[in-house]
């Protein structure tokens, strides 16, 4: 057989499409470390507001609580209560960041700037959980998460993370935006 149009390559006009969906992935990407910085600059500031109230404030609630790990999510980290700001009409009622971290000596636990659990309530009382990693948002089923590891070793297992929708991505970006962290009990075995 002899090729006709000798200049035509094979794979020819696929490169705009594989340049949109680079594209496309490469803005995605960009749009997850821009949500994890600002959930990074809410845990420095909840972390000023204790900070703030100091040891021997008559409050003895946190806007930070530090946990080892709870029977849900069986990892150290910080956790950070979000309620809407004043004046913001949301469907969602409360919402909460978890960041995983490595507890030190004293108490200290050093955040991982790489992955964010995030869990909300909505008015009608169903709770959803996610975790936001530079990869990938995605839904997360507490139930499977950490009972397996990664390939690589991590929590949550993949089987436990399946894809975010539209609504779960607007959700999201309204707790990142609309939220401010709410005073919470020293407790750390909090579900939501």
């Amino acid at each position: 057989m002899v090729d006709r149009n000798p200049e035509h390559t094979q794979g020819e006009g696929l490169g705009p499409f594989f340049s949109e969906l680079e594209s496309f992935e490469n803005d995605h990407y960009s749009e997850r470390i821009k949500q994890l910085q600002r959930a990074q600059v809410i845990l420095g500031l909840s972390l000023e507001y204790d900070h703030r109230l100091g040891p021997d404030a008559e409050i003895k609630k946190r806007f930070v609580t530090k946990t080892e790990g709870t029977k849900i999510y069986p990892f150290a980290h910080y956790r950070i209560k979000l309620k809407p700001k004043d004046n913001i009409d949301s469907i969602i009622t409360v919402a909460a960041l978890r960041y995983p971290g490595e507890v030190f000596t004293g108490g200290a636990i050093l955040a991982d700037e790489d992955s964010l659990y995030v869990s909300w309530e909505l008015q009608d009382g169903s709770e959803h959980s996610f975790l936001l990693d530079a990869d990938a948002f995605s839904r997360l089923d507490l139930s499977s998460a950490f009972g397996l590891r990664s390939d690589t070793g991590k929590w949550p297992s993949l089987i436990a993370r399946t894809r975010a929708d539209e609504f779960d991505h607007f959700y999201l970006e309204t707790v990142l935006s609309d939220f401010e962290p709410d005073l919470q009990t020293t407790k750390a075995n909090l579900e939501i």
